[in-house]
């Protein structure tokens, strides 16, 4: 079999007897994923269940070429070897994790339950998570994130005047009122943003998973069972990956700022058991938050406004908008 371009069920079921030996294959089932370059199916053979992610989303060193994603598995898989809980990449008849002329790889599949809100789950993540950087710190495989993207920089605050002028002129649909009514919101964090990068958000640079969310780890148990999705991995500050997860997962089924900012010590001071936080670090942990928020946040509104007008991420705006708003209280209780 030469390619997979009809994606049905009997193509993919000969692609895998072909190319990794799987026989006994009882179903194939497409699941439901938020990536709109990815589609991923889930496997289930007489002994195991398993991944088949195919990736589109480009070429270029910052997208999920076969190249970088052959990479990020080979990371995976020594991490996993070293008995990390990382998602399992799994080798082909060629010896290689990816299949650069179908655009996929194949991974273990993890039974499991997304991030219940425990103060156990929590602490159990920050531990993990400190052990994986530790890991990571070591590694030699060099890769440039997705996130890094121009494209995904910080809005300037010339290019937030041009979209103003631009919606002051215009009826607004739904996604220009709510860029509108935030407007000076935004740029109240660009400014705080702007005072605190004068003192220089410059902590270890290192490989980071750089999208640890509660949809991309797997608990069982109370236990973390598997780290999910790295194809945002990258070379970046460690405390990018540290005050993101930490706030995302402390917010998750949280809404009271209080004890989030409880949650958000208890996941630092696990932390530290395994890695130290500089006290410059520590001292600056919201505004690398700040910086992450304001990075999504830049990047819908940009491809909105000078790239694609029919790109209307509504729900992310909102959300992301809705997390820089709750950091504000947050702040407010005291570090």
């Amino acid at each position: 079999m030469k390619s997979l371009k009809n994606f049905s069920e009997k193509s993919i079921k000969e692609y895998l007897i072909d190319n990794y030996n799987l026989i006994n294959i009882k179903k194939i089932q497409s699941l439901p994923h938020n990536n709109i370059n990815s589609r991923i199916y889930k496997i289930s053979t007489h002994d195991e269940k398993i991944l088949l992610r195919f990736f589109t989303d480009g070429v270029g060193k910052y997208n999920s070429t076969p190249k970088k994603i052959e990479k990020i598995c080979s990371i995976q898989n020594n991490c996993n070897q070293v008995g990390l809980p990382v998602q399992k990449p799994i080798v082909n008849k060629k010896g290689k994790f990816t299949d650069a002329k179908n655009n996929l790889f194949l991974t273990k599949y993890y039974d499991g339950k997304i991030f219940a809100g425990t103060r156990n789950e929590l602490k159990n993540l920050s531990l993990n998570i400190a052990l994986l950087h530790k890991f990571l710190k070591k590694e030699k495989i060099q890769i440039q994130s997705q996130l890094d993207q121009p494209i995904r920089k910080i809005i300037s605050y010339n290019e937030l005047n041009k979209i103003n002028d631009q919606l002051s002129n215009k009826k607004q649909n739904k996604f220009e009122k709510i860029v509108a009514r935030n407007s000076n919101f935004i740029l109240e964090n660009l400014e705080k943003l702007q005072t605190a990068s004068k003192q220089k958000l410059n902590s270890k640079v290192q490989l980071i998973h750089n999208d640890l969310h509660p949809h991309n780890v797997i608990f069982h148990n109370g236990i973390i069972n598997s780290f999910l999705d790295f194809n945002s991995m990258g070379i970046g500050n460690v405390m990018d990956d540290i005050s993101f997860a930490s706030f995302r997962f402390s917010a998750f089924k949280e809404k009271n700022p209080k004890i989030i900012n409880q949650n958000l010590k208890l996941f630092i001071n696990e932390y530290v058991k395994i890695s130290p936080i500089k006290k410059t670090d520590k001292k600056m942990y919201f505004d690398f938050i700040r910086k992450r928020l304001l990075k999504n946040i830049s990047y819908i509104i940009r491809v909105k406004f000078f790239i694609d007008n029919h790109f209307l991420w509504d729900v992310d705006l909102v959300k992301n908008l809705n997390y820089l708003k709750l950091l504000s209280k947050i702040e407010s209780e005291g570090w």
